[in-house]
């Protein structure tokens, strides 16, 4: 199971953000350190800002009324299996299909690395309430308030729909869902997340304390607080319970191959009867075959005279090769047909004794039994009861004729 992270969060004046800054963070710009940088994606800015999103952000910060969210966000862990390349497609389709073409939005794409070494990419998807409505509006009329009657006196109309707690349900399931089907097309079974808190999958676990960037920063540092020092216990933890599991997985699938290797390897028991009547069918078809390799033979000319030569039509090689394999075919034919009928024979003498043949074998051949040393004793023990049943009733015969004294 994959670790499942999806923040969605927003700044306002009220909480002292600023949508340039913040712009600038995710993108590396001003100072920011881009070591981790991975790529940025520019999607919907309106005409004033179509060659430089940043100056829409700026905008944002300067024309957005006091009390306003400057800016929504969603911060994603991308998943480790997946290539580049395919993170990149993840994310990029997933945010066209939660904002599609109606708002201006940033993916910023990011590597740092994790607290076990290996890399953490996510990305943030940072995008502005406002809706495009196809009207070019200059950048301080943009930030104006909606007008309803007359939109292009007004600004851009704000979509409501993203404050609601529906909408953050629905979109933690889309993610999910994009995040795991992403993974099933390049035929990756590990790795999938639930949103779905660890109370509601069954999991009885204490869940991870959110170290945050400082924190996080700390640790890397080697400084610890308790909150570090409890998450490098659950993780410690959780390797040993997945380490156990994957144990009991081993154990388990190693019996399940022998109960397998077991069942698939053991006999059925059918009445000698019943696989009489499959050879006697086998046999009736390997004599259908029979005559019509006669018939080849003699179309190909190939008679045997009183004096045991050969007579030949035809001195034609290819004609000499069909006649050579015709030949073999026909002597093939009787040796299998020789061993069917001494098999249903052998078969007869048993009756109704169930005899042991091996799983997917056909019945009409004798290699499909499971012992066949047992099957011949068998056949020895039915051949000496019929003899000597047959030398008692020759002894009855024998008194019965000799006149008395």
């Amino acid at each position: 199971m994959g670790i499942p992270h999806f923040s969605y969060k927003y700044g306002s004046r009220e909480s002292g953000s600023s949508a340039a800054s913040h712009f600038n963070y995710i993108c590396r710009l001003d100072g920011y350190e881009k070591k981790d940088l991975v790529k940025v994606i520019h999607c919907n800015y309106p005409g004033f800002a179509a060659s430089n999103p940043r100056d829409f952000w700026q905008a944002t910060d300067l024309y957005e009324r006091a009390n306003a969210r400057l800016y929504r966000e969603f911060e994603i862990a991308l998943p480790r299996e997946l290539s580049r390349e395919n993170q990149l497609e993840l994310i990029s389709q997933w945010a066209d299909s939660q904002i599609g073409k109606s708002h201006p939005y940033t993916v910023a794409i990011h590597e740092p690395t994790a607290l076990d070494g290996s890399p953490n990419c996510h990305a943030h998807v940072m995008f502005c309430e406002r809706t495009l409505d196809g009207i070019e509006r200059a950048p301080k009329l943009f930030f104006k308030r909606a007008n309803s009657k007359n939109p292009e006196l007004g600004g851009a109309k704000k979509e409501q729909t993203w404050k609601r707690k529906q909408k953050l349900i629905d979109l933690r399931e889309s993610w999910e869902k994009a995040h795991n089907l992403a993974l099933e097309r390049v035929g990756i079974a590990s790795g999938k997340i639930s949103m779905k808190s660890l109370i509601e999958q069954g999991i009885d676990r204490m869940p991870e304390p959110k170290l945050g960037a400082r924190q996080t920063a700390m640790l890397k540092q080697g400084r610890e607080n308790e909150n570090t020092r409890l998450v490098q216990a659950l993780r410690e933890v959780r390797q040993l319970e997945i380490s156990l599991k994957e144990i009991h997985q081993e154990i388990n699938q190693t019996i399940y191959d022998l109960a397998q290797e077991t069942v698939s390897n053991s006999p059925l028991n059918i009445p000698a009867h019943e696989i009489k009547t499959q050879v006697r069918e086998h046999k009736m078809e390997l004599y259908a075959r029979l005559r019509e390799v006669e018939r080849d033979r003699y179309s190909l000319g190939l008679l045997h005279t009183a004096q045991g030569s050969v007579y030949s039509k035809s001195t034609d090689t290819s004609i000499q090769q069909r006649r050579i394999e015709a030949d073999k075919q026909y002597e093939q034919l009787n040796k299998d047909i020789l061993k069917a009928k001494k098999f249903e024979k052998n078969l007869a003498l048993l009756g109704s004794m169930k005899i042991a043949v091996k799983k997917g074998k056909p019945l009409s051949k004798a290699e499909s039994l499971w012992d066949f040393k047992g099957f011949r004793q068998k056949v020895k023990e039915a051949q000496a009861r019929i003899w000597k049943r047959n030398q008692n009733i020759n002894q009855i015969q024998l008194i019965r004729e000799v006149p008395p004294p």
